[in-house]
């Protein structure tokens, strides 16, 4: 009888250990985006938990405030409470603690979170936009590289920072392991690339090289194996990578959809079938959403889970609403 007990408990402390290593806590379900259903000219950055449905305004400031990113219970944005200048700020839902990033009184634009660092574009050095981070948890910083090159459009996965940067003539891609120093340039194909997206070790990114439209490449920085995401001749631009899945907007005809393709198993599609302009994908957790036209005049988000393949609207709130600004 003992015997089987120590069968048992062992089978289930296995058990318990593999579900908890693929959960996906209810943290990592929270949307966040910029919203202006409060009126007057400002933009106000909202949450919605898509396994509790809690959400709400992130901050009761009336400042114009976008650009917003979140990992687990810690979202940033920028906001422009302090002037003219934005500046970074942070909060974590959970406790109520946040506060400004940084007291340095410089344009900080583009903000993007993973665990607790945090990665921006900031101007504080003179005409040429630099890539600073900062981790929340121990408050180290700083500029991710010295280079006086034009540095924008940042990501970051764990501890590995990418950005497009104009030090070579066109546009490449760059990146830095913040822990070891490690990095360089992603591709050393002499095209104009932009918007790069990490996870993990997989980059991916948007690339000229191919003619008159941009399409979509990837590499793994541990293996060095990449190439094109997808064998379409169409317009392919504000990539998102989550694990082996890219999610990108994609321009066929007159309208723009919103596609994917696992790289792990090479199956691809179109990710809803409604006839509307659908852009800009993010990635939170289970749930991808995107900015749709469907209703009318003003866009809204919606959202699909990728384990159930339920989804639908984000808010039936009839606001303008967008995930970030994608320049």
């Amino acid at each position: 009888m003992k015997k089987y007990k120590l069968l048992f408990l062992t089978l289930a402390v296995f058990l318990m250990a593999f579900i908890a290593s693929n959960a996906v806590s209810a943290a990592d379900s929270t949307v966040v985006w910029m919203d202006n259903r409060d009126g007057g000219t400002n933009l106000h950055v909202y949450y919605k938990n898509m396994e509790t449905g809690k959400g709400g305004r992130i901050t009761s400031t009336d400042s114009y405030q976008s650009n917003p990113s979140i990992s687990g219970n810690l979202a940033v944005w920028q906001d422009k409470r302090d002037g003219s200048n934005n500046h970074i700020y942070y909060k974590n839902l959970k406790t109520g603690n946040g506060g400004k990033l940084t007291s340095t009184d410089s344009d900080q634009i583009n903000p993007i979170i993973s665990g607790s660092m945090v990665i921006w574009q900031d101007n504080r050095d003179g005409s040429n936009n630099h890539i600073y981070y900062k981790n929340l948890a121990t408050g180290k910083g700083g500029k991710v590289t010295n280079f006086d090159s034009d540095q924008i459009y940042p990501g970051i996965s764990g501890n590995t920072a990418v950005w497009m940067d104009n030090r070579d003539g066109n546009p490449h891609i760059y990146y830095k392991n913040l822990a070891t120093g490690s990095g360089g340039r992603v591709s050393n194909y002499d095209s104009t690339q932009i918007a790069p997206s990490i996870s993990g070790n997989k980059v991916v990114w948007t690339d000229n090289r191919d003619g008159i439209n941009p399409h979509l490449y990837y590499k793994d920085l541990k293996t060095g194996t990449g190439g094109r995401v997808s064998s379409i001749d169409s317009q392919q631009l504000t990539p998102y990578i989550s694990g082996s899945m890219v999610f990108w907007t994609d321009m066929q005809g007159s309208n723009e959809y919103v596609y994917y393709k696992n790289l792990a198993t090479g199956k691809t599609g179109r990710l809803s079938n409604y006839d509307s302009k659908q852009i800009n994908p993010i990635v939170f957790g289970d749930i991808v959403a995107w900015k749709d036209l469907r209703d009318g005049i003003y866009p809204h988000i919606y959202y699909k889970n990728l384990k159930t393949g339920t989804g639908g609207r984000i808010t039936k709130v009839d606001s303008a609403q967008a995930l970030r600004i994608f320049k």
